[in-house]
């Protein structure tokens, strides 16, 4: 067996195939698209339109100033704990080939302290779609968080070897590793992201969570050749892990985000979310710090195959180009597909010089991007 052989059998396919199937474990227990009960129907539809306690046809979305001292692992927001941190890189090499990685620090039940593991290995664009980028250095072992004199937040794992450390705050990231490996630097990209999105779950119970993402625009080395593109850290808050809630195991729908940098220096940020269970709204903002759009009236339609446009009630339609080569398609039966490209405004004018955009696309047995809403029945900031 190859090297690249071992990689794919003993790293990369265990965690993907966990990740990609998560959604699909309890797709056979509920068809709530009538009663929100217990069900057989291999499909899941989301909530009756005639929505019970507990059930909302959107999530509370907007944006926030990502200030150190409010992401420390001990802080509770809501009542809920923290549970998870991703650190997600979306690169391109000198030869403009792109390559995704993302890594988790994690509060795991009945541990003490904070635990890393990587998420989903390394990828890389190919003609057949993403494919797994041999890579010995997996995150593991024991993690720490800190608050620095400087008022920033310092992560360490060990990634093989070596030592990974991340410092972040609300203005720029470093993110270097002890051998030299690894070296990533950049700015904020623009106001970070929030959502906090309750769930009823079909025997009657509810949850929620709290998840926020930011974005950094960075040049550096990774794995010892350079690069450029953008960091994400992203956190999520909640009863449990994000893995092992009841949403994530059933969520359909449709969610896109994305970074792109423009000819005139500005870069737009996007987060989109157009599925069931009250998975709904969509925010923009810039590198101005302008917020261009938040509103919870979101529509995502399939334009060719490889093109998806997404509609709200007020302001410009934005596109999603995908690109064929950096695409995971549903994976061992699995529902989901997660797929890479360029988001933009419909007939933009400025030329992209940088982007990086990503959607996930679960649970659904049509070909629609997600059940397309009438737009106009609720209130939207747009600019």
């Amino acid at each position: 067996m190859s090297a690249r052989d071992w990689y794919v059998a003993a790293c990369l396919l265990p965690i993907l195939s966990a990740w990609l199937q998560s959604d699909a474990q309890s797709a056979a227990h509920m068809d709530a698209g009538n009663s929100g009960q217990a069900g057989s129907s291999a499909q899941i539809t989301g909530y009756a339109r005639d929505l019970r306690m507990g059930e909302w046809d959107h999530m509370q979305i907007g944006l926030f100033k990502p200030l150190p001292e409010d992401q420390l692992v001990t802080r509770q927001y809501l009542g809920l704990r923290y549970t998870d941190t991703w650190f997600d890189l979306m690169l391109r090499d000198s030869a403009g080939k792109f390559f995704f990685i993302s890594n988790a620090v994690q509060k795991l039940d009945g541990k003490p302290g904070l635990s890393a593991r990587p998420w989903i290995p390394l990828l890389r664009a190919s003609p057949k779609g993403l494919v797994p980028e041999e890579r010995t250095r997996l995150w593991g072992g024991p993690a720490t968080q800190e608050l620095t004199p400087d008022n920033k937040i310092l992560y360490t794992v060990h990634s093989g070897d070596a030592r990974e450390q991340i410092r972040f705050n609300d203005q720029d990231l470093e993110w270097q590793s002890s051998d030299g490996n690894v070296h990533l630097s950049g700015a904020i990209t623009s106001p970070a992201m929030q959502f906090l999105l309750p769930w009823r779950e079909p025997g009657g119970n509810t949850n929620l969570m709290y998840y926020t993402a930011q974005f950094y625009k960075v040049d550096g080395t990774f794995d010892g050749r350079p690069v450029n593109g953008y960091t994400m850290v992203e956190h999520t808050w909640g009863d449990r892990s994000y893995a092992d809630t009841w949403w994530v195991h059933n969520r359909v729908g449709y969610v896109a985000l994305w970074n792109t940098t423009y000819s005139d220096g500005v870069t737009d940020m996007g987060y989109l979310y157009c599925g069931e269970f009250g998975a709904r709204g969509a925010v923009i903002a810039n590198s101005k710090g302008e917020r261009l759009l938040e509103t919870i009236e979101v529509n995502a339609e399939r334009a060719g195959s490889h093109r998806v446009v997404f509609t709200f009630v007020k302001g410009p339609r934005w596109e999603f180009i995908v690109d064929p080569t950096a695409v995971v398609e549903a994976y061992k039966g699995s529902t989901t597909t997660l797929g890479f490209g360029t988001v933009r405004r419909v007939h933009e004018t400025r030329k992209v010089i940088r982007s990086a955009a990503l959607y996930l696309q679960s649970n659904l047995a049509s070909k629609q991007v997600c059940k397309p809403r009438l737009l106009g029945q609720a209130d939207a900031t747009v600019r």
